[in-house]
């Protein structure tokens, strides 16, 4: 399915509470089974072949044989119920419903890291927990601003294991057409690790957009069928969800050009 949205692309490192955030797409990329090449003055990443290939699609580095479904380990937290390799090589994904109803005399779901529904409801007393710098609910579940991990807020709650993790992004499922296109991804404001959407190839101008990053090396990005070199991208505007959003998109760390909210 042709994608409408689009996204803005802007390599950097963001300061947030005095604690360095790796630069924008990078955790994708490690997320994808992409390693970092840095024998330049560009950072980019060699990542694998995406594109089906011998009756096979590609999820995280596995091959997935047609008609095969992808193991629940790798979607386990996701919404997807189940997800298949089909014969043109792209991946289908079931989404779970979920009917869960909020028991008598509850207040609110309570949700797990390894679910997509709630997993239960929460009655009182009800456990409080101080997540950087604000205060949660038993259940919540929080996606932390400073790094790129998620937790539930529990009785006991510490910012470890079991009650949090690593963030996992579930791009080759839920966006299967854009590795396929060579999109790009899309991370609005406030998101740093897993894009929000991705944006395809519709003709966009490209121009310069920061001489202090152009590659003197020849490096580019891929972008639908057109090549796009390093410090080259463009800006639009979209409406994911009825709001108007302005985007940014260039290529400064290949093979994609990465997208941002411009603030």
């Amino acid at each position: 399915m042709k994608s409408v949205l689009l996204g803005l692309c802007l390599i950097y490192t963001i300061i947030r509470g005095g604690s360095a955030v790796e630069p924008l797409g990078s955790y994708l990329y490690k997320e994808l089974g992409c390693t970092e090449n840095s024998d330049s003055n560009i950072v980019r990443y060699d990542c694998p072949d995406f594109l089906p290939k011998n009756g096979s699609c590609i999820f995280k580095k596995s091959l997935i044989n047609v008609g095969d479904n992808i193991d629940r380990e790798l979607l386990k937290g996701s919404c997807h119920a189940d997800c298949r390799c089909v014969s043109d090589g792209s991946i289908i994904c079931a989404q779970y419903d979920c009917f869960e109803r909020l028991k008598s005399g509850c207040s609110h779901f309570k949700y797990s890291l390894d679910s997509c529904c709630p997993v239960d409801s929460v009655c009182g007393p009800i456990a409080k927990c101080e997540i950087e710098g604000a205060s949660y609910q038993e259940g919540n579940t929080v996606f932390l601003k400073n790094k790129c991990e998620v937790c539930v807020c529990d009785v006991g709650f510490e910012m470890k294991a079991p009650f949090c993790q690593p963030r996992k992004c579930y791009d080759q499922a839920t966006f299967p057409e854009m590795f396929e296109n060579n999109g790009a991804p899309a991370f609005f404001k406030d998101e740093n690790c897993c894009p929000n959407t991705w944006v395809s190839d519709e003709g966009q101008s490209i121009s310069k957009m920061s001489k202090d990053t152009v590659s003197e090396d020849g490096y580019s990005c891929n972008f639908g069928k057109r090549k796009v070199p390093v410090g080259y991208g463009f800006e639009t505007k979209i409406k994911p969800y009825g709001t108007e959003v302005p985007l940014i998109c260039e290529c400064n760390m290949p093979p994609f050009m990465i997208c941002k909210e411009k603030i």
